[in-house]
């Protein structure tokens, strides 16, 4: 095979893509794997073995298909991946890939006990010039034990039906069926498709290519047309979108990645077991968990949320009761406990909260036993988690006491003790409220014996932002308006580059060179403070640097070594940061603080003009829905309150030109806004209200 390895193409999708290493994934809800599509299209499958693509330039070489190739999703959002490419201005070479069940097998990983799946690529080659030509697609299946090994076992040729088959050893690894035009070869562990094409003439293959070996073709729905196992999945997952929350934003960027954000996290859930990633993430890590069952949840995806908690315990729970994923990490503990108090607040079960009562107070108590309370009182570690190591902070030796580990575990009691009081356990939720203040106290004399008017990475005021800038969000721990936080937020948005971020840790622990490195996901924790701190602007200029930080398949990365566009680790997508970016838009629009609901408060004021609506949100209060929009020059707003349990106090935020004009609410005239605010009258709060104000 003679390579062009020259950029003599172009893209004709115009999707922006900022990464050099952009994968992406196709697959199944909740089966135990996906496909992972590389920078370069291939796929990864099992057994180490990828399908890389080759295109037939206009002279006749092979040029392999480059990490510039542009991929985009059916629709925007659906795991239906596509290129499209124009190779020296003469042939065009169309991919479409996705992946299906097996023959007999469901779509759904909860209704099948069948692990293997059938991925279905479409190759397209068309004739875009004025004189006939010869064109093929070629791709290679090879083994990768190693990265720096590469084995090329020989396809072996065979025939079913109208499929021609590609073994290695006794197990079908592609079958192929082409159009007429088609001609089939294969040359060690390469096939290629060759036709001969007029003047705007096209011609199509279709492979079936299993994520593990098969026996038999019949397996991998030979007897299906392409467009009939496309149009199942296609119905599938519109399906699935449509049973959650409904978001009609006029941002098709920020609404595409919202949907994929749900996509991506139900693919790489494995039977219930969240699993933030294939590849390097594919296992249950209780800090990531805890956020991503919070999102789906939000997004009243509640039957999915009820199936992910079995797996906080049968995964990372310890002998006495703590939630460790992995040895070191001091924060699992609160953060399962708050992940496990979300759930609470937003079902209400009652039933599971008597049933798990016990094993949360244990995992409450395994916080208050960590603690180093047999010191000195004044020693400046008196009452503090033990030093550990710590890789968000990059402080990895183990001699630092890390303060994002004593807020992850005040976190854990406080929402412990009031999961104490709704299960109407009053000593209990007296005594670890009591224990979280004299948990607090701790915390700030030995920041104030470190000399820190911040939230340090550690009380050693060595290491990088992670942990330390989650004191407000997602559950308070001091006031949003201590100046600490003001300072701690004020030192992380100094350090933003490209609008996120910066991780200033050592990166030649992640790809062997001191590289400067940001952190999209992690700025969302210094958004969300802006939010609870009412400062709108700033959330959304971080909103739309976060979206910026995307793939052109929306895929979120963990960090980013930006002076390369490369995604560290190749951890694309990075389910944890699609968490977070949906529990931020959904809390832009709808925000619970304690008894009260915010509407509006981050909302972008341009999409306003064509108007904003979210049905079935699950909130603290029950479910609700809401829309606003521009109405004949003024602005207009339905909002279906949550009735389960009640807020009490319902706060508006309209745009400033409209501060200190008088609103009708329900017919009713008079209602003047403080500032952005506007409280909904409680006499209001049994139903719907409608909001009317004039231009």
């Amino acid at each position: 095979m003679i390579l062009n390895t020259g950029t003599n193409y172009r893209n004709l999708y115009d999707e922006p893509e900022y990464y050099a290493n952009s994968f992406t994934l196709i697959g199944l809800k909740d089966y135990p794997t996906g496909t992972r599509v590389s920078p370069e299209s291939s796929l990864y499958v099992g057994e180490k073995r990828r399908i890389s693509l080759f295109a037939q330039t206009a002279d006749g070489a092979w040029m392999p298909y480059g990490a510039d190739v542009i991929k985009v999703m059916k629709k925007g959002y659906l795991p239906i991946v596509m290129t499209d490419i124009l190779v020296d201005e003469a042939i065009r070479y169309r991919t479409e890939m996705f992946a299906g069940s097996l023959q007999g097998a469901p779509l759904d990983g909860m209704e099948t006990e069948e692990d293997n799946y059938v991925n279905c690529v479409r190759l397209t080659i068309s004739n875009a010039s004025e004189q006939i030509r010869s064109a093929a697609f070629a791709v290679e299946a090879t083994q990768h034990y190693t990265p720096s090994s590469v084995t090329r076992k020989p396809l072996q040729r065979g025939r079913a039906g109208e499929f021609t088959t590609a073994s290695v050893g006794n197990g079908i690894v592609l079958a192929a069926q082409g159009d007429d035009p088609i001609s089939i070869s294969f040359d060690g562990a390469a096939a290629t498709f060759s036709c001969e094409l007029a003047p705007g003439e096209s011609a199509s293959v279709q492979l079936r290519i299993p994520y593990m070996p098969v026996p038999d073709v019949e397996a991998l729905r030979t007897g299906e047309e392409f467009e009939a196992c496309r149009a199942e999945v296609e119905t599938f997952w519109e399906t699935f979108l449509d049973r959650g929350t409904q978001f009609e934003i006029p941002h098709e960027k920020a609404l595409n990645t919202l949907r994929a954000s749900i996509v991506y996290t139900f693919m790489t859930r494995d039977r219930g077991e969240i699993h933030p990633g294939e590849g390097f993430y594919d296992l249950f890590w209780t800090r990531d968990a805890a956020f991503i069952n919070y999102a789906m949840q939000m997004f009243n995806y509640t039957k999915e949320a009820d199936e992910n908690l079995p797996f906080f315990w049968e995964r990372s729970i310890d002998k006495e009761g703590g939630f460790v994923s992995h040895e070191g990490q001091l924060d699992g503990t609160g953060q399962g406990l708050w992940g496990l108090y979300q759930y609470y607040m937003l079902s209400r079960n009652r039933e599971w909260l008597e049933l798990k009562y016990p094993d949360l107070k244990r995992a409450a108590e395994w916080i208050l036993k960590r603690r180093k309370t047999d010191l000195p009182k004044d020693d400046p570690y008196y009452g503090l988690m033990p030093n550990s190591l710590a890789d968000g902070e990059c402080l990895w030796d183990g001699s630092s006491h890390i303060v994002g580990y004593d807020l992850w575990s005040l976190r854990g009691l406080k929402c412990f003790a009031l999961l104490a009081e709704h299960a109407g356990r009053t000593e209990d939720a007296a005594a670890f409220h009591e224990a979280f203040d004299e948990y607090l106290g701790c915390v700030l004399r030995a920041l104030d014996r470190a000399g820190a008017d911040y939230f340090p990475p550690s009380y050693e005021l060595k290491g990088t932002h992670w942990s330390n800038i989650k004191m407000i969000f997602p559950f308070p721990i001091v006031d949003k308006d201590d100046p600490r936080v003001g300072a701690t937020m004020d030192r992380a948005e100094q350090s933003f580059v490209e609008g996120v971020c910066a991780w200033n840790g050592q990166t030649e622990l992640i790809l062997d060179l001191p590289m400067k490195a940001i952190h999209p996901y992690m700025s969302t924790y210094i958004t969300q403070t802006r939010l609870i701190q009412g400062d709108y602007r700033k959330v959304i200029e971080h909103f739309f640097a976060m979206l910026e930080h995307t793939t052109s398949t929306h895929g979120f990365p963990e960090g980013i070594f930006y002076e390369y566009r490369l995604s560290w680790n190749d951890t694309l997508p990075h389910i944890y940061g699609h968490a977070t970016y949906m529990i931020l838009l959904r809390r832009m629009l709808i925000l619970e603080e304690g008894a009260t609901l915010h509407l509006g408060l981050g909302l972008p004021p341009e999409w306003l003009e064509k108007g904003v609506r979210v049905r079935d949100a699950l909130t603290e209060f029950g479910l609700m829905s809401f829309e606003a929009s521009g109405h004949e020059g003024g602005l207009r707003a339905k909002i279906d309150l949550p009735q389960r349990n009640r807020p009490d106090k319902v706060v508006v935020y309209v745009p400033e030109e409209y501060q200190g004009k008088r609103i009708t609410i329900n017919g009713e005239a008079g209602f003047l806004p403080d500032g952005r605010q506007l409280v909904v009258p409680a006499k209001f709060l049994g139903g719907s209200v409608i909001i009317e104000a004039g231009a």
